[in-house]
């Protein structure tokens, strides 16, 4: 039998892989996150999210925090050097029970030049 459990403090961070920037579309002069959708829901709407209470852009991770055990959020990278990498799983806590926590799988990428 398995169980939902409440995780209002949920703490996403998303690993990036080597090869790879986090594109801060708050700083960016390229694209802006009004012009992107993801499965129908605009970017910047995803980042506006009221249940997301911090996120932030690190050079090597995405990291958001929710009030809620439910949420999407969207974010955008760019390859910046070819190779073959490894892309760690993403995980998710509860920031005050860390015993409740999860991890996705992990894989790979290849970047090639243009």
């Amino acid at each position: 039998v398995r169980s939902k459990v409440s995780m209002p403090d949920a703490l996403v961070v998303d690993r990036i892989p080597a090869g790879f920037e986090v594109e801060n579309l708050n700083l960016s002069q390229g694209v802006s996150a009004e012009s992107l959708t993801v499965e129908g829901r605009n970017v910047a709407e995803s980042l506006q999210d009221r249940r997301i209470k911090h996120k932030e852009f690190r050079d090597d991770r995405f990291v958001a925090s929710f009030t809620s055990s439910t949420g999407k959020f969207a974010y955008m990278v760019r390859a910046v050097s070819p190779g073959t990498y490894v892309h760690p799983g993403a995980t998710v806590e509860d920031m005050y029970r860390p015993d409740l926590n999860a991890r996705t799988a992990s894989g790979s990428v290849t970047v090639t030049a243009p």
